[in-house]
């Protein structure tokens, strides 16, 4: 045992498969090997196969316990030095001792976050280290060397008890390693070690408690072999001995313990027996009872998760829960979400487990696979806490919750639906107390920041902020509303839900469960009168109308919209109903905004520019970076490349020049050509300036950025309009390239009569769905071609006419509703049916309204999407070239 090299290797003890699994997941992720074990007798034959460098140890298993298994291998001598950490839900002093006497290093308290985890066991690694070499350093004592303090001290005893010669030659006789032996006929055992604090003017210990005991100081087998015990009191740390003349002792513990400077305290043998066995205390459970204002504390960072919105039966339900693993995995997963900067967290059935994945940086990442029975119950504790009903499990339900974690405040927006594998919950994790950042910290260039400040104090007009989901735009609001005045001007919301606090502003929160509708939060603010109103979202042409109506009649009106850039906004108002006169006199501004992911500074590498990427960039661009960066991976940003993500915005201001455009009907790609042509700064400008200021990847503006914006004008090459398609345009174009790619015309002459083969455009990100679809068409007698996301779709729509495009509606970065609104704003007039895995409310609503002819779930059967196909094309009026 003694001649182990300290490494990795982690053995994980614990009943519960997932507690061992999410165990496992943060060892692995931080570097470490790790084996599992689900009882005593497997972890016995774990020890036997391969001696680990550690032991996590559960307390609470089925037949031999935690602190049983951990005595019987501190039993055998080669398995003395083994560390083994307890893990414990309590952490109560009684724990403590029992720690100690079962003869761990250590314990950690359940739950924990990944950070905590992780810096526990490595170091507790350095712990086994020194272990090893406190027992290779263990001799016996040298009968030969005797410390003169000793000599001194049988003296001092001597002459304390006026000894004879007898007894004074019986004195000078005995020796430290039989110190309280040989006395035993002259002292008791509490007299000597009270003569031994007197001589030496230490402190003496008439007990030890165990909550001021230092685990993992010194080996469990040392303590006992030397009666030595580390302590941190009050008054600091201090080496509790029963023999302090053993001199190679304390060099021992001088050499190789944390604190080099112990106070020395005397205590008789018997303490510190009774402290090493158990005997001070008996262990018990420990679990506290959860009421609505507990705070769950775990962690070592004080990190807490509080229960909001608790009914009276919901509070009785998270007391039966409080103690057990899914309340430990859901603080955990909280924990882990906030401490790793995720926007949201999905938790997901699938057909044999739960998948629980974060979405950080706009990307999925796995974080956590759960059985199906822990998943639905994980689902259910978050309802319970969020105040929903856990019954319900088909209905979509809405709720939110509180969450403090590391001194910071954030609120859970919780969201479930249903699937054909069961329920699933989305949390959207917003930091509640947030200051809200300058524009300029945001992404936004010094001028482009002046001019938005300036639109903030205008007295009237709408400024609209504009953009896909998930691209920042509340955040960039509420940094706008914290520019306006609000000590001279009233300033009032309507949100659902509200999602950060502005000072000084009456927030208004849907709540249509208590009758407090959209609709009657908009008028009632209406008939408020205020200087400043901030709509949340522009939904429906109710809300489109009377933003406009509030911003022409002597207000400010502040809100949002989802669409692609700033000028297929006015597309989206005349959707809604509202007139382009109307636009013109209210408008002030159209704010676009993305959001693409920064390079990790530490690790990207600059390279020259590529010719695929100069192909991008050269049509918005006379002046293509040179050098350029791309991402690598580095233990700073997890391997991803990345860190964080940042805004690139363009600001469409409704100048004079502008608004008499609008008036006279100009289409919406002649008025982008225009306010390009007199030079305004666009949003593929901002990015590209990022690009050669190494914050972004060319790959990531083209896929977010430039993807959409490549689009010849009518005024450029002549009278070609169309989609601009460089050869090498993107990454992913190459898979369709490599198909073959027959016209429509073509299509056409092979056929006979009236019949034709139509040419069917499949999108979809996943490429088992796009060949599934595929030979479903094709044995349809169908022609199909394939693009792997709505970039390379709309290349292959500049290229040849399409009688039907079938589109994934969630892709990365151009996903089927951006696809639709591109398709409108250039007047591309393929059909397009929609396909979805979600049971998203409100998507089937929106796919209609953005013009899509149909809208399909997936998975579907094979006659049921060429029955929807055929009627598709049925309904087309089709002229065949």
């Amino acid at each position: 045992m003694n001649d182990r090299a300290p490494g990795t290797h982690v053995l994980t003890v614990d009943d519960d498969p997932d507690i061992r699994g999410l165990v496992t997941h943060y060892l692995r992720a931080d570097g470490m090997r790790v084996t599992e074990a689900g009882s005593a007798e497997e972890a016995r034959a774990a020890i036997r196969a391969e001696l680990p460098d550690l032991v996590l140890l559960d307390v609470v298993m089925p037949g031999t316990d935690g602190f049983e298994l951990c005595r019987e291998l501190m039993a055998r001598p080669d398995l003395s030095s083994l560390p083994i950490v307890f893990l414990t839900a309590s952490g109560s002093e009684q724990d403590k001792a029992a720690a100690l006497s079962a003869g761990g290093i250590g314990y950690l308290v359940k739950p924990f976050t990944r950070d905590s985890l992780t810096t526990a066991v490595r170091a507790y690694f350095s712990t086994a280290v020194r272990f090893s070499a406190i027992t290779e350093s263990e001799r016996s004592w040298s009968e030969r060397l005797v410390p003169d303090e000793f000599v001194r001290f049988k003296e001092h005893l001597a002459s304390a008890l006026g000894a004879e010669p007898d007894l004074r030659r019986r004195i000078e006789a005995f020796r430290p390693s039989d110190l309280y032996v040989d006395t035993g006929t002259i002292l008791t055992v509490g007299e000597l070690a009270g003569a031994i604090s007197e001589f030496l003017d230490v402190p003496l210990v008439r007990s030890i408690p165990a909550d001021d005991v230092d685990l993992g100081v010194l080996p469990s087998a040392f303590c006992r072999s030397n009666l030595v015990v580390p302590t941190s009191g009050e008054a600091g740390p201090a080496l509790v001995v029963a023999n302090p003349f053993n001199w190679q002792l304390l060099d021992t513990v001088e050499r190789f313990s944390m604190h080099q400077h112990y106070q020395l305290h005397v205590a008789e043998p018997g303490v510190i027996i009774r402290l090493l066995s158990g005997a001070q205390s008996t262990p018990g459970p420990a679990a506290e009872a959860d009421t609505p204002e507990r705070v769950h504390r775990f962690g070592e960072g004080g990190s807490v998760v509080t229960a909001a919105h608790i009914s009276p039966e919901a509070a009785f339900e998270a007391k039966a829960t409080d103690s057990s693993p899914i309340t430990f995995i859901a603080n955990n997963i909280i924990v882990s979400a906030a401490t790793q900067h995720a926007s949201d967290v999905h938790i997901e059935p699938k057909e044999s487990m739960y998948l629980v994945r974060f979405r950080i940086d706009g990307d999925m990442r796995d974080f956590l696979k759960l059985k199906r029975s822990t998943g639905a119950m994980l689902i259910s504790r978050f309802k319970v806490v969020s105040g929903l009903d856990i019954a319900e499990k088909r209905k979509p339900q809405d709720g939110s919750m509180e969450a403090v974690v590391d001194g910071l405040r954030y609120k859970l927006r919780l969201a479930t639906t249903s699937t054909p594998h069961g329920e699933s919950l989305i949390l959207r994790l917003l930091e509640a107390d947030a200051r809200p950042k300058l524009l300029s910290e945001l992404g936004m260039t010094a001028e482009q920041e002046t001019k938005m400040v300036g639109f903030a104090n205008r007295s009237h007009g709408l400024i609209c902020v504009v953009g896909p989901t998930g691209s920042g735009k509340t955040t960039t609001i509420y940094s706008l509303i914290s520019q306006v005045d609000a000590d001279k001007r009233s300033i009032i919301t309507i949100e659902d839900p509200v999602e950060y606090r502005i000072a000084k502003a009456n927030q208004q929160q849907v709540n249509d469960k208590a009758g407090v509708t959209f609709e009657s939060l908009l008028r009632s603010v209406v008939r408020q009168d205020p200087d400043v109103m901030f709509l949340g979202e522009i939904r429906d042409p109710y809300s489109a109308k009377m933003s406009m109506d509030f911003a022409s009649t002597g207000h400010l009106t502040i809100t949002s919209l989802h669409t692609t850039n700033a000028t297929t906004a006015l597309f989206r108002f005349e959707r809604l109903g509202v007139s382009r006169d109307v636009m013109a006199e209210a408008l002030l501004a159209v704010v676009a905004q993305r959001l693409i992911k920064r390079l990790c500074p530490a690790c990207k590498k600059v390279e020259p520019v590529s010719d695929q990427e100069r192909a991008w960039m050269e049509p918005f661009t006379n002046n293509v970076p040179e050098m350029v960066a791309h991402p690598v991976g580095c233990k700073a940003c997890a391997n991803t490349g990345y860190a964080g993500r940042e805004a690139v915005n363009e600001i469409f201001e409704f100048d004079p020049a502008v608004q008499q455009l609008v008036r006279d009907g100009v289409s919406v790609p002649q008025i982008r050509e225009f306010v390009r042509r007199r030079g305004d700064y666009l949003i593929y400008d901002h990015a590209i300036d990022k690009v050669r200021d190494l914050l972004f990847a060319p790959v990531d503006v083209w896929n977010k950025v430039l993807v959409e914006e490549a689009v010849m004008s009518p005024d450029d090459a002549g009278a070609d309009e169309g989609f601009y398609s460089p050869e090498s345009a993107s990454p992913s174009a190459q898979e369709s390239a490599s198909t073959p790619a027959p016209s429509a015309s073509s299509a056409a002459e092979t056929a006979t009569g009236d019949a034709f083969a139509p040419l069917i455009l499949i999108v979809d990100d996943d490429p088992d769905a796009r060949a599934l679809l595929g030979r479903m068409l094709q044995r349809a007698d169908m022609e199909v071609i394939h693009a792997p996301d709505g970039g390379t779709a709309l290349l292959e729509l500049g290229r040849r006419a399409f009688d039907l495009v079938i589109s994934d509606l969630e892709m990365p970065g151009l996903g089927g509703f951006m696809l639709l609104e591109i398709m409108a704003q250039q007047g591309v007039s393929a059909p397009v049916m929609l396909l979805t895995a979600s049971d998203e409310v409100g998507d089937e609503a929106h796919g209609f309204e953005l013009g899509a002819v149909d809208f399909m779930h997936k998975p579907i059967a094979p006659d049921v999407l060429i029955a929807r196909v055929r009627r598709a094309l049925a309904s087309i009026e089709r002229t065949a070239p």
